[in-house]
């Protein structure tokens, strides 16, 4: 799950030109680029289905299960919970692969996204757009700059939800395919130096956590911690 990093990175020139059409000051769309659906920039991740609860084998196993509830984080590591093989194998969920950006589609935290650090599977309460090879940075942060917008067409009386049509029919600028081969070669390392910054992170605070009581509790103490978060 995400850490304390900031959800998004510092402006820059070529990302003002890139998602200019999204900005307040301009509502223009680049003159090479086209407004489409999002999903003709995208494969649709395969509708889920959570492996019965009854059945204790499906679950705590080593698949990491994502629920909408989690969508907050930007960045997604870990999850609450897991299923097994045979859960997965035994009910309609699959596996998303790492760089999936999903949205959430139901209750409080319907509209919001997020991507995955690795591969993963989810409730149904989530949707998956899992990008061609040179759009995987440019639809994480078109859909992270859409959140306000998705959010908006989010309906219902009990709870506001999204469905997959609203989704898969979300427009954004498509760029050219030289635009977006540049955007992704400038940005991806970016992203995935965000990945790794987010896991040192958590890695550290499990340590800090481990430690911190039996330091305390002067069950070990200081000097003998040498090495031990090398």
């Amino acid at each position: 799950m995400g850490g304390h990093i900031p959800d998004t990175f510092p402006h820059t020139p070529f990302e003002d030109y890139l998602f200019s059409y999204q900005t307040e000051e301009t509502k223009i769309l680049p003159a090479t680029y086209l407004k489409k659906p999002v999903f003709l920039s995208n494969e649709w991740g395969p509708p889920q289905g959570t492996p019965k609860r009854s059945e204790i084998s499906y679950w705590n196993g080593e698949i990491k299960w994502l629920s909408s509830g989690e969508v907050r984080d930007v960045i997604i590591h870990n999850t609450k919970e897991r299923i097994s093989v045979e859960g997965l194998q035994n009910s309609s969920a699959k596996l998303w692969p790492q760089y999936t950006t999903v949205v959430a589609m139901y209750g409080a935290t319907a509209g919001q996204v997020c991507l995955l650090a690795n591969e993963m599977s989810a409730n149904q309460a989530c949707c998956a757009l899992i990008p061609k090879d040179r759009f995987v940075c440019y639809t994480f942060l078109a859909a992270r700059r859409s959140i306000q917008s998705l959010s908006e067409k989010a309906s219902g009386s009990a709870q506001q939800n999204l469905n997959k049509g609203i989704v898969q029919n979300h427009s954004i600028a498509k760029p050219s395919y030289e635009v977006a081969l540049q955007f992704e070669k400038g940005v991806k390392y970016l992203i995935q130096k965000w990945i790794q910054n987010e896991a040192e992170s958590a890695a550290l605070a499990e340590t800090r956590d481990a430690l911190l009581p039996k330091l305390l509790s002067g069950e070990m103490e200081l000097e003998k911690l040498d090495g031990v978060a090398g």
